[in-house]
């Protein structure tokens, strides 16, 4: 998997380096990532800072479409149990809890995946030019945005909404199970 030089991260700073760097290898043997890209025949065009900046532009694109979504009052409902009354948007834009990236993940067909670490969530949304995020409209990548601060804000605060399930990606009948739920709640109250 390639990481040219090093992943970025989003946070309301702006962007950064991460020190999530994957590199990349043909074998065993070391080689840049445009050098192993080129030897796939994809050329510039995938280059993984240009997926990272195609995956980010995505996000900008869906994440203009929250305010509205996140207003309706059965959508809003969802993330009632923010602490102080925190707004879904202020901690998706704002929070120190939750950082955002854009890169490659191992299965293309991934929106995107959240993960907790010390008390952090890190949302990544999958920059693979086959990848589902990458290839989604504004409207079904905010559909994604809300499933995955849903995750976030459960990881960071405990705080979810009834039937949610945090178990949700893998192949085993539970996770297809409870990624079929977690979708019903955020299809049914968001759009």
């Amino acid at each position: 998997m390639c990481g040219e030089s090093a992943n970025w991260m989003y946070t309301n700073s702006g962007i950064y380096n991460s020190p999530f760097d994957q590199g990349c290898s043909i074998d065993g043997m070391g080689a840049s990532c445009a050098e192993v890209l080129g030897l796939l025949g994809f050329g510039a065009a995938y280059s993984p800072a240009v997926m990272r900046q195609k995956a980010a532009d995505m996000y900008s694109a869906s994440r203009d479409l929250l305010p509205d979504i996140l207003s309706r009052p059965s959508c809003a409902a969802l993330f009632s149990g923010l602490p102080g009354g925190e707004s879904a948007l202020n901690f998706l834009d704002s929070d120190s809890h939750l950082r955002l990236s854009w890169d490659p993940e191992h299965d293309a067909s991934l929106w995107a995946t959240t993960t907790d670490y010390n008390g952090t969530a890190f949302i990544n949304f999958n920059s693979d030019p086959d990848g589902s995020f990458i290839n989604d409209t504004a409207l079904g990548n905010a559909d994604t945005i809300v499933h995955e601060m849903l995750h976030a804000i459960s990881f960071v605060y405990n705080v979810r909404p009834a039937g949610w399930s945090d178990n949700d990606g893998g192949d085993d009948p539970a996770a297809r199970a409870a990624q079929v739920m977690n979708q019903q709640i955020v299809k049914s109250a968001c759009f």
